[in-house]
């Protein structure tokens, strides 16, 4: 059995070595684990927990709140029809 800072030492290797949240950038109009948001900008960086980002909430009449993003999150684009 491995001793517990040899435990932390490789949790923490492991959380380091973790990708950031890829392409996310100020203005982007996303659905964050299925809620629709307007990133408005990034609060900040941990590459063990992620990033926070403040965001407005799209579609609905709610308060802009910070949200924690990491790279395992589902992440999808919103997608926007323009008529001529």
């Amino acid at each position: 059995m491995k001793s517990a800072p040899l435990l932390k030492q490789i949790r923490q290797k492991d959380l380091a070595s973790r990708p950031r949240v890829p392409m996310l950038s100020k203005g982007m109009q996303i659905f964050h684990n299925g809620k629709p948001v307007e990133l408005l900008y990034l609060v900040s960086c941990d590459t063990g927990r992620g990033e926070v980002w403040k965001v407005r909430p799209l579609f609905v009449a709610e308060a802009d709140r910070s949200e924690l993003f990491r790279s395992d999150d589902r992440v999808t684009f919103v997608h926007t029809t323009r008529i001529r």
